[in-house]
């Protein structure tokens, strides 16, 4: 229940911000926080059909896509 009001209030959020600074702003954000994550983490394949997030520096395994717990699988560098 607590996760659904966060999420709501995410949304209200993002959409006041949108609406005050308009879709040239927010383009740009989304642009800088892309590079941000990609120069911070990297995909590596886990197993047959999964990636995970991987911390570039220090090789901690911090997300699956698929949404399993971390701590399953096995990652290939």
């Amino acid at each position: 229940m607590k996760n659904l009001i966060k999420v709501e209030a995410g949304r209200k959020g993002g959409k006041k911000t949108a609406k005050k600074y308009g879709k040239r702003y927010m383009r740009r954000l989304a642009r800088w926080g892309a590079h941000v994550m990609h120069s911070t983490y990297e995909l590596a394949p886990v197993d047959l059909n999964d990636f995970a997030l991987v911390h570039r520096q220090t090789g901690q395994v911090k997300a699956y896509l698929s949404g399993k717990p971390v701590g399953v699988g096995k990652v290939s560098r």
